[in-house]
């Protein structure tokens, strides 16, 4: 069983970081920020919190907006999310520099899953795709994090822990 969110979560409590939402038991997770929107099904009954984490757990330097956690009793998942306009590359920039901030080190293991989320309401430049392409096979590598760009219309996978 991978630790990852769990260990996480008791990070970020024992900073005093307060929840967004959470915690609590939902079976669906919807988070908006300046007209972008993050939806996703969860399977199953799990404990579900959102963390602020741009200017709040992290204040300076480049960092992503939000810090899922979806815990059961014998897993859990954890989602970086990123609501971004539409710079894909500065999304990038902020989600890398979040995993590898000292608060998320160190990076997922392979028993972990863990999410990277670019959450656009533009379309995607064919620079920006190329770029992404790129960071997706360095983040599965080097972080064991799974990144994707979502259009803010458009659910994420469903969470199956």
């Amino acid at each position: 069983m991978g630790k990852y969110a769990f260990e996480r979560r008791l990070r970020l409590d024992a900073l005093g970081v307060n929840p967004d939402k959470g915690p609590s038991l939902m079976k669906k997770v919807s988070v908006t920020e300046k007209g972008v929107n993050y939806n996703v099904e969860i399977e199953g009954t799990n404990i579900v919190i959102i963390y602020p984490i741009d200017g709040v757990a992290i204040k300076e330097g480049q960092r992503c907006d939000k810090f899922i956690t979806v815990l059961n009793d014998n897993s859990g998942i954890a989602v970086f999310l990123e609501l971004k306009g539409g710079d894909i590359s500065h999304a990038i920039d902020q989600l890398e520099s979040t995993i590898k901030n000292p608060l998320f080190m160190p990076y997922p293991s392979k028993k972990d899953k863990a999410r990277a989320r670019i959450i656009s309401n533009r379309g995607v430049s064919s620079a920006s795709r190329s770029a992404l392409e790129r960071a997706k096979i360095r983040f599965l590598r080097s972080y064991n994090v799974d990144l994707k760009q979502i259009s803010s219309l458009q659910p994420d996978n469903k969470i199956i822990i």
